[in-house]
Parts: structure tokens; C-alpha cells; sequence
């Protein structure tokens, strides 16, 4: 197949489709670089195939970063839950709970899309167990970074999830804590 029948996207396409800088540095070949046909006087562009982009939109690490981008977090401190817990359990919270119960709740609070999206995100994926662990830590990750207030019991929580991982899932360990950097 020659190069004039194939189908090319600049960065702008790349964009509406969802891919963020690393991402196209992650799973994308080095670009095409053309002079600009529309603008002659504009700088030269840079085309990725279309086939190319369709075969990393795929990927594990690209739908998770969907996943992440549909999961809405708003910043709660744990005084606004306060109420709300002690009325649940019909009796004075014990704080090693309550803080656990804070991260949680935002996580699974309807508002979220959590619970939707991670079924839509396994639903997509081989790798069942490695998207849920990768989508888990990143989303107690964001709450982490919305959610002062809960920050530190989400990072606890992530330190529980990578631990209790079975010694050859070390590569999504390591998946984890770079994953971190680019939320």
C-alpha cells in the first residue's frame, strides 16, 4: 500500500481522539514530518498512520487513560463525611474506619462514574486483573491529588494495593508508580 492511500492524522486529530503528550510518546512511532499543505508559510507538520493510532487506542495503558479522564472526583474533606458516616453506622466511628470509609466513598459515590467506568474499562481489556490494580491505584491517586483532606489514607491505600500484588505482577508495580506521574 503506498503512502498517498494511506490515512494520516496530525497532532490536532490526535487531540480529539484523547491522546495526551505521553501517551503519544508511549505508543506511538516518531511521526511523519511534511511541509504544510494548506499554509505554505506555516510550519511543517508532524502525521502519525491512522493505522498506527487505531492499534494504540487499544492498549491497556490508552484506555486507562480514558478511564481516568471520566472519572470525576470532586475535593471533600473528611468533615463534610463526618455526618453522613455516624448516621450509617448508628453509632460513633472508629477512625482507622472512617478514614478507609472517606476514600472509599468517594470512589464509589455515583457521581464518580467509578463502579461504570471500570466495567466499561475491563470490558475492553485481556488483562483483567492488571487493568483493575492500574485503574484502582490510579483513581486513589486522583482522589489523592483533589482531596487533600484524604490524601494520605489514599496513598495508604495504594501502598496496600501494590503490596498485597503476587510477586509477578511486578510489572504493574512499576506500572503504578510511573503512572502516578502523568495524572
Amino acid at each position: 500500500m503506498g503512502t498517498r492511500s494511506q490515512k494520516w492524522l496530525s497532532l490536532s486529530d490526535l487531540r480529539k481522539l484523547g491522546f495526551a503528550d505521553y501517551l503519544i510518546l508511549l505508543l506511538l512511532p516518531e511521526p511523519v514530518v511534511r511541509g504544510n499543505v494548506r499554509y505554505k508559510g506555516e510550519p511543517k507538520i508532524k502525521l502519525w498512520k491512522k493505522i498506527d493510532v487505531d492499534k494504540a487506542m487499544t492498549t491497556l495503558p490508552f484506555l486507562l487513560h480514558q478511564a481516568i479522564q471520566s472519572v470525576n472526583i470532586v475535593n471533600i474533606t473528611k468533615e463534610d463525611l463526618r455526618d453522613l458516616y455516624s448516621e450509617l453506622v448508628k453509632k460513633e466511628y472508629a477512625p482507622e474506619f472512617f478514614d478507609r470509609w472517606c476514600v472509599n466513598h468517594v470512589r464509589h459515590d455515583p457521581a464518580t462514574a467509578y463502579d461504570e467506568t471500570r466495567k466499561w474499562l475491563l470490558d475492553k481489556v485481556p488483562d483483567k486483573d492488571e487493568a483493575y490494580v492500574l485503574f484502582k491505584a490510579a483513581v486513589l491517586m486522583k482522589i489523592a491529588m483533589v482531596c487533600p483532606d484524604l490524601a494520605s489514607d489514599a496513598e495508604d491505600l495504594i501502598r496496600e494495593l501494590v503490596r498485597d500484588l503476587p510477586e509477578s505482577c511486578g510489572h504493574v508495580v512499576r506500572r503504578i508508580r510511573t503512572r502516578g506521574r502523568a495524572l
